[in-house]
Formats: structure tokens, C-alpha cells, sequence
């Protein structure tokens, strides 16, 4: 309602269109929050990386893939912003969502020349040279992200599965043994007791 108020004083006001957008995209209003990214965008005077990030967050989670690169791509036209790993990551991510694999492991790997310690770009690294069948490079970025990043469920039925396939059993169920420990009630881990695993051949 204070947006919307903000709005009768200046209908051209870039931070309360941008907000608003950002609002929409929240509560699942797509069509709502692309009017107000797009009025956001019109009205902005100089390039404002905060709002080209979260419309192209917005767009690709519509599936509107090249959109969404070309408003990260805008963010990274800044020579100063700080967090362009993020931005990497961000577009890596996009990719992935569409299919579009190679060109995600190339922006990764962009967000990992920049930041080698980014988490979220080495797990994703780590799935995807998994469903690569690349199980060493998974291991390495696995390896990495464990110094930095939160183990879940998840992360470790990854380990576990690449652990497997690799053939390293006394690794695979030292990681086993953290699975049931940390998460006993969770599905990896009665996978993981049923031995059913990924990619078994």
C-alpha cells in the first residue's frame, strides 16, 4: 500500500516500480511484477544493478532464459560491481534451469575464476560433472565445498554416490556413516541403507 502511495506522488519512481516488482515476483503475481520491473527499467536514469539482478532473477524463473542473461549481463557492463562471481553464478544457474549445460559450466566456472570459494557455484559444479559421469572433477569441486559449505541430505548422497561409482568404498561409507548419523530419518539416507544407488550399473 506505501509503494502503491508512492506511486500517486511520482508514477515514474524507479525504486517504488522496482519494489513493487520485486513484491510481485514474492507472492507469485508474474504478470503484475513484470509491468513494474519493465516501468522500473524505463523510468532508470543510469544503469542500477540491483534492478537488472532481480529482473533477470524474475525472468528466468519464467523461463524467459536469453531475457534473463541479457539483464545479468547489464549488472556485469559495471566494472565496479562487487559481486559479479554472484552474477556468474546467477547466469550459470539460469542456464541449468534450461538445459542449457555447457553454457552453464562455462558462467560456473567464470563465477569460480572470480570467487574459487563461491559454494554455490562449486556444489552445482559438482552436480554437474556428476550427470557428466566426470566423477573426479566431482570429487574436487565436492571436496572443495565441504571446507565452505552447509552438508544436507542431499550433498552428501552426492558424495556418497560419486564415492560408489568411483570405487572407493572405505570412503563411501565413512560418508554413509556421517548420512545416517546427521539425517537418519531422511530418503538418501534409506536409500543409501537399501543400497540403492544413482547410476548403478
Amino acid at each position: 500500500d506505501k509503494l502503491k502511495v508512492a506511486l500517486k506522488y511520482d508514477a515514474d519512481s524507479v525504486n517504488a516500480n522496482h519494489y513493487l516488482g520485486e513484491l510481485y515476483r514474492r507472492i507469485d503475481r508474474p504478470e503484475e511484477a513484470d509491468r513494474y520491473y519493465r516501468r522500473a527499467l524505463d523510468n532508470m536514469v543510469e544503469s542500477d544493478s540491483l534492478l537488472h539482478n532481480n529482473y533477470g532473477v524474475f525472468l528466468c524463473s519464467q523461463g524467459k532464459t536469453d531475457a534473463a542473461v541479457t539483464q545479468f549481463m547489464a549488472v556485469l557492463d559495471n566494472p565496479v560491481y562487487p559481486q559479479r562471481a554472484e552474477i556468474y553464478d546467477n547466469i550459470g544457474a539460469c542456464y541449468q534451469r534450461a538445459s542449457r549445460l555447457a553454457e552453464a559450466e562455462e558462467s560456473y566456472r567464470q563465477a569460480l575464476k572470480i570467487n574459487p570459494r563461491l559454494d554455490k557455484s562449486l556444489l552445482a559444479m559438482a552436480q554437474l560433472t556428476f550427470d557428466d559421469g566426470r566423477y573426479l572433477l566431482t570429487r574436487a569441486y565436492f571436496s572443495r565445498y565441504i571446507e565452505i559449505g552447509v552438508q544436507s541430505a542431499a550433498t552428501l548422497w552426492l558424495a556418497i554416490n560419486t564415492e560408489h561409482l568411483l570405487q572407493d568404498i572405505e570412503r563411501e561409507q565413512i560418508l554413509g556413516q556421517e548420512l545416517i548419523k546427521l539425517f537418519p530419518t531422511s530418503p538418501e539416507a534409506a536409500r543409501y541403507l537399501k543400497r540403492e544407488f544413482m547410476h548403478d550399473k
